[in-house]
C-alpha cells in the first residue's frame, strides 16, 4: 500500500510542474524518489518482519506438528510397550505356575524318596542290630565254648597225665619184670652151661679112664 501511495504522489507531480515552473519540479522529483525510497525501505523492513513472523508462525507450527507426531509415536510406543509388558507378564504368570506344579510334584516325588529311604534305612538299621546281637550271641557262644574247651583240655590233661603216670608205673614194672626174666634166663642158661660141662668132663673122664 505505501508503494502506491509513492506512485500516487508521483501522478501529482507534473501539475505541480507546469503551476511553479521547472525549479519545483526537480525539487519534486527529488521528494517523490526520496518518498519512494522511504516507502521502499518500509515495504522491505515490513516484507523482513512479515517474514520474520511467518518463519517464526513456521517453527512453532512445526513444533507443534513435531511436537504431535511425537507425542502419536510416544503414544503408539507406549502401547506397544504395555502389550508387551503384558505379555510378559502372562508368559511369567505360566511359567510361574508351570515352575509351582513342577516344584511340587518334585517335592512330591522327593517327600516319596525320601519315605522310601527312611524306610530302607530303618530296616537296614533292624538287620544290622540283628546280625551284631546274633554276632554278640555267637562271640558270647564262643567264649562259653573257649571256657567249656578250656574245662575240658585242663581234664584230659589232668586224664592224661594219670594215665602217662600209670603207664609210667607199667612199663617200669614191665622192664623190671622183663630185667628179672633175663637175669633169671641168663642163671639158667649158666647152670645149664655149668651142667654140660660137668657132663663133659665126666665123659672125658670115663673116655680117659676105659
Amino acid at each position: 500500500m505505501r508503494k502506491h501511495e509513492g506512485i500516487k504522489l508521483n501522478d501529482k507531480s507534473p501539475a505541480s510542474v507546469s503551476s511553479k515552473g521547472r525549479t519545483s519540479l526537480f525539487d519534486s522529483i527529488d521528494e517523490a524518489s526520496e518518498q519512494n525510497q522511504d516507502g521502499l525501505v518500509r515495504a522491505v523492513e515490513l516484507f523482513a518482519s512479515e517474514l520474520v513472523k511467518l518463519k517464526t508462525k513456521l517453527k512453532s507450527m512445526t513444533s507443534q506438528k513435531s511436537s504431535e507426531i511425537l507425542n502419536s509415536v510416544a503414544e503408539e510406543i507406549h502401547l506397544q510397550l504395555q502389550n508387551v509388558h503384558s505379555q510378559i507378564q502372562t508368559d511369567i504368570g505360566k511359567l510361574t505356575g508351570l515352575s509351582k506344579s513342577k516344584r511340587k510334584r518334585l517335592e512330591t516325588r522327593f517327600e516319596d524318596q525320601q519315605k522310601h529311604l527312611r524306610l530302607i534305612y530303618d530296616k537296614f538299621k533292624e538287620e544290622v542290630n540283628l546280625h551284631l546281637q546274633d554276632c554278640r550271641s555267637t562271640v558270647e557262644g564262643l567264649d562259653a565254648d573257649q571256657i567249656e574247651i578250656k574245662g575240658a583240655l585242663e581234664k584230659q590233661r589232668v586224664a592224661h597225665k594219670k594215665l602217662l603216670s600209670h603207664v609210667e608205673e607199667v612199663v617200669e614194672m614191665q622192664l623190671n619184670d622183663a630185667q628179672r626174666k633175663i637175669s633169671a634166663t641168663h642163671e639158667m642158661a649158666r647152670g645149664k652151661l655149668l651142667q654140660l660141662k660137668h657132663v663133659i668132663v665126666m665123659c672125658l673122664e670115663d673116655g680117659i679112664i676105659s
